[in-house]
């Protein structure tokens, strides 16, 4: 199942590479290579992630932490069984969704849930579906998890919902018109859940559930190919897309405005304060780093340099965005 979808978004994939720039608030330096390289000493930048996690089709996830202002690689995670959604809490706990890579037979997705700094995870979930995405709520008291469909099936996609413990979703809501479920992001203030989705040709689309629950409803949105889905603390959600810019819409569906990014927009997070956008970048093998809402591309995190098959993926930062 990973290397299909792999060669779906290669065929997307930009081929020019990101430019390197520090991050904002750090001081600038001639010697600068990358934007994981430390330089002189500066004061940590407050409204920079101090802990970046990123997830690799290579069966990796790498933790990048903010020293003096520029992000190094501090430790490694290897996940060989297809790392997609990552997303933290506020306890520091790393929430992983692995699609599930099948060698004979159908690929058996699993939740992993990671405490602060653990390279094992404490908790195991195996619901029987290919994961695609992962949300904590209640510093993960429940968790609302997105599937590209049964394990060993391409669709249909669905959103369930699971308890403290077990492996068995408390319930589990089938988005009949979806080819696959990709990505979700729940708004805190209306506790709605939204799902970005494929339908079976390939284009994207957002189905909204009302308090997390019920049927789906969809927005009256669409777009190329759907990946991540973010929400920028004002209603507004943000979803990437394969074939393009990142799209902005409101709760509503009315389109607001693009992010262009250099390249193949897989998944992104916002910074606690939602001043800054971090987005994978499958095709440039990279993370870019936007102000919002100006959308101006500020850093790079580049995957190159610490591993020559990061197909990158999954993203999460810590803090979380609020």
């Amino acid at each position: 199942m990973r290397f299909m979808r792999i060669i779906a978004i290669l065929t997307l994939a930009g081929c020019g590479a990101a430019g390197t720039a520090t991050l904002p608030g750090a001081p600038t330096s001639t010697n600068a290579t990358s934007a994981t390289t430390s330089h002189a000493p500066s004061a940590p930048l407050r409204h920079a992630a101090a802990v970046v996690y990123v997830g690799s089709e290579a069966g990796t996830i790498d933790t990048f932490t903010l020293v003096r202002g520029k992000y190094r690689q501090t430790r490694q995670i290897v996940d060989s069984n297809g790392p997609q959604g990552l997303h933290t809490d506020s306890l520091a706990n790393l929430y992983v969704a692995d699609e599930g890579i099948g060698t004979e037979g159908p690929g058996v997705g699993d939740i992993a849930v990671y405490p602060k700094g653990a390279s094992q995870p404490s908790r195991l979930i195996v619901p029987g579906y290919n994961v695609s995405d992962v949300i904590a709520v209640k510093n993960g008291q429940h968790l609302y998890a997105t599937n590209y469909g049964p394990d060993g099936q391409f669709g249909p996609g669905s959103l369930s919902f699971y308890g403290p413990s077990g492996s068995s979703p408390l319930r589990t809501a089938t988005i009949p018109q979806s080819f696959q479920a990709i990505s979700l992001v729940r708004d805190s203030s209306s506790k709605d859940v939204f799902v970005s989705y494929s339908d079976p040709s390939g284009n994207g689309h957002i189905a909204r559930f009302r308090h997390g629950r019920g049927k789906p409803h969809d927005l009256p949105v669409s777009f190329g190919t759907p990946w991540g889905i973010a929400e920028d603390g004002s209603g507004n959600l943000l979803v990437a897309d394969g074939s393009g810019p990142i799209h902005i819409y409101s709760q509503a569906g009315h389109a607001i405005g693009t992010i262009d990014v250099p390249g193949t927009a897989l998944r992104m997070a916002f910074n606690a304060n939602h001043t800054l956008l971090y987005v994978t970048n499958f095709g440039n093998f990279d993370v870019e780093i936007f102000t919002y809402p100006a959308a101006k591309m500020v850093a790079t995190i580049h995957a190159s340099e610490w591993n020559s098959k990061a197909w990158t993926d999954g993203i999460a930062v810590w803090p979380p965005a609020q």
